[in-house]
């Protein structure tokens, strides 16, 4: 049997903590279905790492048209 290596899952907490943002703002969001995506597991919500990092870059603005590409 093949082990995928485990995926980093992240808490409304830890995400409003990582991105300066509050609790509530990501709740409802969460309610609103427009935040990152996420897991509910036994009652809890959990963010997955990659899916929270993904939505932080998909509101990544450059005010000076330069591309990272």
């Amino acid at each position: 049997m093949v082990h995928k290596p485990k995926k980093k899952l992240l808490s409304t907490k830890e995400v409003a903590a990582l991105s300066g943002l509050s609790v509530a703002f990501f709740e409802k969001h969460r309610n609103d279905g427009i935040g990152p995506r996420y897991l509910k597991l036994g009652g809890r919500v959990f963010y997955e790492a990659d899916d929270f990092e993904f939505w932080l870059n998909c509101h990544r603005r450059d005010p000076g048209g330069f591309s990272y590409d």
